[in-house]
């Protein structure tokens, strides 16, 4: 029995070593640190300020509406929609804004916890005092004070919470906005502009990317000088009425060798499927001979020479064909090779019927088309079958002269039924490969170092324009790349979102509940006759007291601890921002404060990282020596299970 006795005694000594007020305040702390995980929404705040300095940069360069196209529409946060320029300058000026507004309350918060412990202590004494008329004189005015800050703190914390994200609501609904206007911009850019200009790629993919590509032209190359003659000799033969095949064929060899190159895909595929558009403009040419608006089949003959034009169309299947079986077997050899042999043997009968007699018989006027009809069927799911293979765009830029010449000839109903045909095939086509390109966007806090790299290329991109090289299309492009980081840093600036709404939680939650816990039972404690002798209203009041002071401390040391971080690594960046917002763009002074901003940034983004590992292996080392702690003062003095 005294055993057990001994035993209970020093667990208890040991519970009061370990459990003492400045101890369960400290174990509070570090079992909140996790859910205040203050570094991880702090460390993008940097970027983020540099991302402001670049849209500065960016917003002197070419201007445009954003509500060009949708004029009566109504914006909720943007206040210049007919200005893209002035779009940015807001969100620049929002961004200042909410980082000021969050030092000045954040440090209003700390200095007004700072107090709170002393203020309940002052009450509790208050209480203790005989002199009734000290209790009701002071009491009111004490109480009242700590219900004030407590709720000052909350509204602080909503309001720095309330503006952050009101800027991301802002950079959404610019983002939307921008993005909805797009086809219509690029529409109206074509109008203005003779050719796209595409941002050249990053010095190592762009060799590489040169190096598959000239490897590539240099085999197609070849291959056309090695089917040019056989090609040209076809078609220099042809009569007037089949010019449009020569412009056909060329068209189809200019796509050929202006496709982007595939080395994942078989070189036989290649070669075949670039093929495939030539067969199909043949197959339309022998259509157009015997289209069915014609009478008699006359356009058989070329009018001035009285040559069959099924003679040269039936070379050049047959030309097709020889290449063909020189390619190793694949997939698409064989229905290649065997739609060359139906279109050779449809120009032999066509020649032949021609040869025996000078009109064709009814009979064939009915057979003879519906096979051409059934041959550019094929030819055109085959050309569709080939793009897929080949991850070929559906559409491509058409010859110059080759269009113009498609334009200036008439076309028969046949031939417009089978282009629509073929274009509805390919538009189907188009918008499968459009959902193919879609990618799922994963983010975490692990990959919070390769979203900063991205940043930083995205940045070094912008800082390498020179705003007098920026022309409208070049500035539509890099302006949407600034809004492609701006819209990765709101994703980061939603974790401050969730830094404040931690605070005004905690605020709201804890500390406005304790406090006024804390104060109702204070206001009803004087009712009672002779409270002040009474130990239960001592230990009724010290929970709640504790409680108030506990919570209290938390929140001083998370605000402190911004307070410090934005101090350090914040403040001085704003007002970098916000001397680069007062420059004019492009004089030795904005390009000066530009890249101070730059290389603030990046050391206050450091030194962040650095504080949060710092603070992260102090963590873990008040961690162990807290369980050291309980171990030594609890389990040793504990007897071994039986």
């Amino acid at each position: 029995m005294a055993s057990s006795s001994d035993c209970l005694a020093k667990l208890n000594d040991g519970v009061k070593k370990i459990y003492r007020a400045q101890d369960v305040r400290e174990e509070t702390e570090l079992k909140m640190r996790a859910y205040a995980n203050w570094g991880e929404f702090l460390v993008p705040g940097p970027m983020s300020i540099a991302i402001l300095g670049e849209l500065v940069f960016i917003s002197a360069n070419s201007d445009f509406a954003i509500n060009r196209y949708t004029p009566n529409k109504t914006f909720t946060h943007i206040k210049h929609p007919e200005s893209f320029r002035a779009c940015l300058m807001q969100v620049c000026n929002d961004g200042w804004k909410a980082f000021d507004t969050a030092h000045t309350n954040m440090d209003k918060i700390r200095l007004l916890t700072l107090s709170i412990p002393d203020d309940v202590k002052l009450v509790v004494e208050t209480l203790m005092q005989e002199d009734k008329t000290i209790v009701e004189s002071l009491l009111p005015l004490q109480l009242k004070k700590l219900k004030d800050i407590s709720s000052k703190c909350f509204s602080l914390a909503e309001e720095v919470e309330n503006g952050f994200r009101s800027i991301i609501e802002l950079i959404s609904e610019l983002l939307e906005n921008c993005t909805s206007a797009k086809s219509a911009h690029q529409e109206s850019l074509k109008k203005v502009t003779e050719a796209i200009q595409y941002t050249e790629l990053k010095k190592k993919s762009a060799e590489m990317a040169k190096e598959m590509a000239d490897e590539y032209h240099k085999t197609v190359k070849k291959q056309i000088e090695e089917s040019q003659e056989t090609y040209m000799e076809a078609i220099n033969s042809m009569p007037s009425g089949a010019d449009m095949i020569a412009f056909a064929a060329c068209d189809a060899i200019v796509k050929v060798t202006t496709s982007l190159p595939n080395f994942l895909i078989p070189g036989a595929i290649m070669n075949i499927a670039s093929k495939a558009g030539i067969v199909v403009a043949l197959s339309q040419c022998l259509l157009e001979i015997v289209s069915e608006d014609e009478t008699g089949m006359t356009k058989l003959r070329d009018q001035k020479t009285n040559k069959a034009q099924s003679n040269s169309i039936g070379k050049l299947f047959k030309a097709i064909a020889a290449l063909l079986k020189n390619e190793k077997e694949c997939e698409v050899k064989n229905p290649a090779l065997s739609l060359c042999e139906e279109g050779k043997n449809i120009c032999d009968l066509l020649q032949k019927e021609l040869a025996n007699r000078s009109q064709v018989e009814s009979s064939h006027q009915e057979a003879i088309p519906a096979a051409i009809h059934d041959l550019v069927e094929k030819a055109n799911k085959f050309s569709i079958s080939c793009n897929g293979l080949t991850n070929t765009a559906a559409f491509q830029p058409s010859v110059p002269n080759a269009s113009k010449a498609q334009q200036d000839s008439s076309c028969s109903k046949s031939i417009l039924s089978s282009t629509i045909q073929m274009s509805q095939m390919r538009i189907e086509q188009s918008k499968e490969q459009l959902r193919d390109s879609r990618a799922e966007y994963h983010k975490s806090f692990e990959n919070m170092k390769k979203c900063t790299q991205e940043f930083d290329s995205i940045l070094t991109e912008m800082r390498n324009l020179e705003v007098e090289k920026i022309d409208f299309d070049t500035t539509l492009k890099t302006l949407a790349r600034g809004l492609e980081a701006l819209g990765r840093v709101r994703e980061q600036w939603t974790k401050m979102v969730k830094f404040f709404q931690m605070m005004s939680n905690l605020i709201e939650t804890c500390l406005n509940v304790n406090v006024s816990d804390f104060v109702t039972k204070c206001e009803s404690i004087p009712a009672i006759p002779n409270y002040r002798h009474l130990d239960f209203i001592k230990d009724m009041l010290y929970g709640p007291a504790f409680q108030a002071s506990n919570i209290a401390h938390l929140v001083h040391m998370i605000s402190e601890t911004y307070v410090q971080v934005s101090d350090k690594y914040l403040m001085d960046r704003i007002s970098n921002l916000t001397t680069l917002m007062s420059l004019e763009v492009g004089s030795n002074q904005f390009v000066k404060a530009r890249l101070e901003l730059q290389k603030g940034c990046q050391e206050a983004q450091k030194g962040i990282l650095e504080l949060v590992q710092r603070n992260r292996e102090e963590f873990d080392e008040k961690i162990d020596k807290r369980i050291y702690s309980i171990n030594h003062n609890l389990l040793a003095v504990l007897p071994t299970p039986s």
